[in-house]
């Protein structure tokens, strides 16, 4: 158990972080596992600091590659969001020789501002702007009561360059408010201006083969998606989720198969089939 692993170690150190997840880091091991992994420990480190949200990014750096690291923000800015709008959900408290806080301090990092809905992600470092931005949907959510189309908005005051990042986040929460409805899910991402749609139903497709692992859920939400441009991502991200769940091109090629015939060559990409984007 990763909470138990941060327990038992004395310092967070190169050594340790890289230690942690190194079973599967082999090309034959599993991805899936090796993201629940380091994604893992973005919430531990963030147990372990009392949700001193800087203070776990820094832990995250220690780790050697950059997928591990992108993959333990996201967990870290995660665990800022479910435990300020969600607080004692955790089974227990970390008592890690690494923390130094003592029970009953004030919190030493804010990890919401209701009067900034791009807080935290406004004050982070760029290299740590993916993961927050991937997330901070939850946060615009949560200050909104649930307000979708005013969530779009704050999506697109966000910086240019991360707004798709943004939307795909808001498809994720998309994916949960519908309950999955392939026509809700629909109606909430046409909040979105045409130009970020397709990001939108990007994290609504990978967040129904998140649920399930299975390809076929994603591909069955794409049929119903409307618009070259939506279908085209919607099946590339099809792909990608394949590519993560699929280590062998053979199932991959199986797993692409049932996408129909103007949209395969964008899940081959996704999966990495092939290096020519879909047109």
């Amino acid at each position: 158990m990763i909470q138990a692993y941060f327990e038992d170690v004395r310092a967070v150190d190169t050594s340790a972080a890289n230690g942690l997840c190194s079973a599967f880091r082999s090309p034959s091991a599993d991805q899936w596992l090796r993201f629940q992994c380091v994604h893992g420990m973005g919430h531990g480190l963030m147990m372990v600091y009392d949700h001193d949200l800087p203070r776990a990014l820094g832990g995250c750096d220690l780790l050697s590659e950059g997928w591990d690291r992108e993959s333990c923000y996201g967990g870290a800015f995660m665990e800022n969001v479910v435990n300020a709008t969600a607080p004692h959900h955790a089974p227990h408290v970390l008592h890690s020789h690494v923390a130094t806080h003592e029970h009953g301090a004030a919190p030493p990092f804010k990890a919401l501002d209701p009067s900034d809905l791009q807080y935290p992600c406004s004050i982070m470092a760029q290299r740590y702007l993916v993961a927050c931005y991937n997330m901070q949907t939850s946060v615009m959510l949560f200050f909104t009561h649930g307000d979708m189309a005013a969530t779009a908005r704050s999506c697109g005051d966000a910086p240019q360059a991360l707004r798709p990042v943004c939307f795909q986040g808001m498809g994720r929460e998309v994916s949960a408010w519908s309950h999955q409805d392939h026509h809700e899910a629909i109606r909430m991402c046409s909040f979105a201006s045409a130009e970020y749609q397709p990001w939108c139903h990007v994290g609504v497709v990978k967040n129904f083969i998140d649920l399930t692992a299975k390809p076929a859920d994603g591909i069955a939400y794409c049929r119903s998606v409307t618009g070259a441009a939506n279908r085209r991502q919607c099946y590339e991200a099809v792909g990608e989720q394949i590519g993560t769940l699929r280590n062998n091109a053979t199932e991959r090629e199986a797993a692409c198969g049932p996408v129909v015939a103007d949209y395969r060559d964008a899940c081959r990409y996704g999966a990495r089939l092939t290096s020519t984007p879909p047109r």
